[in-house]
């Protein structure tokens, strides 16, 4: 039977992570995990004695910020592995992979990247976890990339990834797949630095540790409203989505093939300058996400839907800037911003429209209301917290958002896979959605160039689709471009 849950809290400026002792789920061999009703009351019993003994003890909300991560013995024939209420972490609708690949013109080969990766993220015994594949078109590339993205890795796999050197005409190409459990895009960004570093020897540190005992002192910004305008705040949100739920982008070319499609697109130096600007902070996320209700706006309108309020959610990395991009974890929490048709009148409208959006949920702390409010649901049992999230079970994902925003910023510091020391030119990243019917841009701007990875359900988006949907963004791009903030 399963043992043991992972609940992550936020507690004012600190992110905290704590294992229970009782997990809801039951397992059987051989058998999918289910709830069980007998071990869901078990969990919330355990749970509230623990707190009655914290609070005769006077320690009530005595949480240290550390993530804790301990381990149980080995199954038979096994060997030690975490909880496994890690997987709850993954959605059963697909693997929950981060996506980043980068292309190595000058090649790549196959014992020496094994070696750098083993020295990256430790022993890599599994022959899976790294892969050479032959590639004759961008037709084919195109589908490894899929099929590596629909690969679901473990989160306490060790390490929790899988990897593709793919051999094509002209160069090779680096995809990794790693579980967003372990790891975000922060993370990714430094495992692929450091693959890099150790395959041209400028690497010499120990392995990276996923999912290790870490220090947290995560402080995200302290909102300057109340706590009853905060709770309001949800109500109201909570609300409008049941009165005017999200609108979903009209699907074009879909089929019933489970999974994502990829369509990488990249904007020239002298647009990207016109986005991305490293004087104006803050900004390039607020045009990138203009852009997008912009083009979610139009396509429903060409497609006959020319209604709807259109939410997207924004990832936000909580590390301090001390801690720049380590350690290897997941530390991103998204706020929804919404617009409607009002708002997409114009460029204008809409730029102005975001800009207030993300400065009201700033004040709030709305990125982390949800944690917050989870953290107070301590009657509750997993399952019905997890549904909270996913809406599934009452909803069939309907009152979920439109679609992700995840910009990694600007990076000039990738070095590439020869002892020269020159930087990469070219990366894409992109992360998952919980829902099947959610589109995501992952943004990241190297040497220069804003680089766009459009992640589409394959039930949404056809890759004709998919090439159309991204020339309109890339075109909404410019236009909020010519508006500025």
């Amino acid at each position: 039977m399963a043992t043991n849950s992972l609940h992550v809290v936020v507690r004012d400026n600190h992110i905290a992570a704590h294992v229970d002792l009782v997990s809801p789920l039951g397992l059987a061999a051989q058998r999918p995990s289910r709830y069980s009703l007998r071990r869901a009351v078990a969990h919330n019993a355990v749970g509230m004695a623990q707190d009655f003994l914290r609070l005769l003890r006077g320690r009530q909300g005595d949480h240290r910020s550390v993530l804790d991560c301990d381990w149980v013995p080995a199954s038979e024939g096994g060997t030690a592995r975490p909880q496994d209420g890690l997987e709850l972490l993954d959605p059963e609708v697909g693997a929950w992979s981060l996506h980043i690949e980068t292309p190595v013109p000058n090649g790549l080969d196959l014992p020496r990247l094994r070696r750098a990766l083993a020295a990256t993220c430790g022993p890599c015994d599994d022959p899976e976890l790294l892969r050479s594949i032959d590639c004759a078109d961008d037709a084919n590339l195109d589908q490894i990339r899929a099929d590596l993205q629909g690969v679901a890795v473990a989160p306490d796999d060790c390490p929790p990834l899988r990897a593709v050197m793919v051999h094509r005409p002209g160069g090779d190409v680096l995809m990794m797949n790693l579980n967003h459990a372990a790891s975000d895009g922060a993370g990714a960004l430094r495992v692929l630095r450091s693959v890099s570093d150790a395959y041209s020897g400028r690497r010499t540190d120990d392995p990276h540790e996923f999912l290790s005992l870490q220090e947290l002192p995560v402080r995200p910004a302290v909102g300057r409203a109340s706590a009853f305008v905060v709770r309001y705040s949800a109500v109201v949100e909570r609300l409008r989505d049941v009165l005017a739920r999200p609108a979903q982008l009209v699907a074009d070319g879909a089929t019933d093939h489970p999974g994502y499609g990829f369509h990488l697109l990249q904007m020239s130096v002298e647009d990207t300058r016109g986005i991305v600007r490293r004087d104006r902070p803050g900004t390039s996320r607020n045009l990138m996400l203009a852009a997008l209700h912009l083009a979610i706006g139009e396509w429903n309108l060409a497609h006959g839907a020319p209604g709807g309020r259109v939410g997207v959610l924004v990832a936000t990395d909580l590390r301090p800037a001390e801690w720049e991009d380590e350690p290897i974890a997941n530390f991103t929490v998204t706020a929804r911003v919404s617009t409607s048709r009002r708002h997409r009148a114009a460029p204008a409208t809409a730029v102005e429209a975001v800009r207030a959006q993300k400065t009201r949920n700033k004040r709030t702390r709305t990125g982390t209301a949800l944690l917050a409010g989870l953290e107070r649901s301590g009657l509750l049992a997993l399952w019905a917290k997890q549904s909270l999230i996913v809406l599934a079970p009452t909803t069939q994902n309907q009152m979920v958002d439109t679609a992700l925003l995840a910009d990694l910023g600007w990076v000039d510091d990738l070095a590439g896979f020869d002892a020269s020391g020159a930087a990469l030119e070219s990366v894409w990243f992109s992360p998952p959605a919980r829902t099947p019917r959610c589109v995501c841009i992952g943004a990241v701007t190297v040497a220069g160039r804003l680089h766009l990875t459009l992640r589409y359900p394959h039930r949404v988006l056809g890759a004709d689709a998919a090439q159309r949907f991204g020339e309109m963004y890339l075109q909404q791009l410019k236009n909020v471009a010519a508006v500025g903030t």
